[in-house]
């Protein structure tokens, strides 16, 4: 897992800069084999004015999903960092376990319910999961 740390109007240092690695990989690391490559981007949105807002956005690229996106704003860094890595995490968690359990969906007579509408509708006999198992077993689940 790639994890890319970006900042506009300020600068972190490389204790920052580790301790924001640091906790996006406690976050996420678990979820590694799927998560491809993490950006998170600070920007100082009251530079100009002098007001202390620190805005993060996360972007997480997902292995056979679609990318993520996570924003959130405060005046404290530390709190900042720590909020977003673990909204991140959970949302990669769910996403991961929706995806689990999309692909498992087997109805009570042994056919998934993805194909079973084009079951109903087939006129050769038998179970179209169980052709398709039989001839394209990649296809089914």
């Amino acid at each position: 897992m790639i994890i890319n740390v970006h900042c506009h109007g300020f600068k972190l240092t490389k204790d920052e800069r580790a301790q924001v690695e640091r906790r996006l990989g406690f976050a996420v690391g678990r979820f590694s084999p799927r998560v491809k490559k993490v950006a998170i981007t600070f920007s100082d949105v009251n530079s100009d004015r002098g007001g202390f807002d620190k805005q993060c956005r996360i972007v997480a690229w997902l292995d056979g999903l679609e990318d993520l996106f996570v924003e959130d704003e405060d005046a404290n860094l530390q709190a900042l960092t720590d909020r977003i890595a673990e909204r991140l995490g959970r949302l990669v968690g769910r996403r991961i376990k929706r995806q689990r359990y999309r692909r498992k969906r087997i109805a009570y007579d042994g056919s998934c319910l993805r194909h079973r509408r084009v079951e109903r509708k087939s006129l050769t006999g038998g179970s179209f999961c169980q052709a398709v198992q039989h001839e394209m077993p990649d296809l089914c689940c």
